[in-house]
């Protein structure tokens, strides 16, 4: 078992520490890593997650549990906040405060798949799923709180243009309807002549690593 975590890890620490040495090195211009993020954002990871989907054999997920344990999650950990926030725990101030709260409760998409990728790649589709299901939530959750404290009736339409900008939630239903009906990809081109899209996420986590570099 460690050594099935190792072989997940150290891989994804070094394509990260491999984005770090070399945005800090300026060996590429600056422009390169605009276009290196747009493209793993809005092409490669919505084309990983539709492939992933629509070749998985199996997508039943036990949805009661699922959605009882991410939303359960979420709910602690913004109760926490809130109530270190009222008794004046956190005395930065409250978009401080919001900063605090994006940062528990959000998380990385690339680095979950990747992770997922090099501990078991046959529940990587059941886990870009359940990162669709909370992903929905935290959009909420985080818009509602920082509407608190701004213009609360431009809260629904941020919401939704967050999460029609999220590429999760681009890349599950065209994933899911070809799941749906069969994936006639798959019967027509063949098994071994499907397109791979899984280095869209060391593409992903080495854009990371340039964006922790600065």
């Amino acid at each position: 078992m460690i050594l099935l975590v190792v072989n997940a890890i150290v891989p994804l620490g070094c394509v990260l520490m491999l984005g770090v040495w070399i945005r800090s090195r300026r060996l590429v211009p600056p422009d390169f890593w605009r276009g290196l993020e747009w493209v793993s954002y809005w092409v490669l990871m919505p084309a990983l997650l539709v492939s992933v989907i629509m070749r998985a054999p199996d997508l039943s997920v036990p949805w009661f549990d699922l959605l009882t344990t991410l939303y359960g999650t979420l709910a602690i950990l913004s109760l926490i906040l809130w109530a270190a926030w009222k008794l004046g725990l956190h005395r930065q101030g409250f978009p401080r405060f919001t900063s605090l709260y994006q940062g528990v409760i959000r998380f990385n998409t690339f680095i979950a798949l990747a992770l997922m990728a090099g501990l078991d790649r046959s529940l990587l589709s059941h886990v870009a799923i359940a990162a669709a299901c909370i992903i929905v939530v935290i959009n909420v959750l985080c818009v509602s709180l920082m509407s608190l404290q701004g213009d609360r009736h431009g809260a629904l339409p941020r919401i939704v243009n967050e999460l029609r900008r999220n590429p999760l939630i681009l890349g599950m239903p065209p994933g899911c309807g070809l799941s749906a009906i069969g994936n006639p990809c798959r019967v027509r081109c063949g098994r071994k002549s499907s397109f791979d899209w899984s280095g869209s996420l060391a593409d992903g986590d080495f854009g990371l690593g340039c964006r922790v570099a600065g």
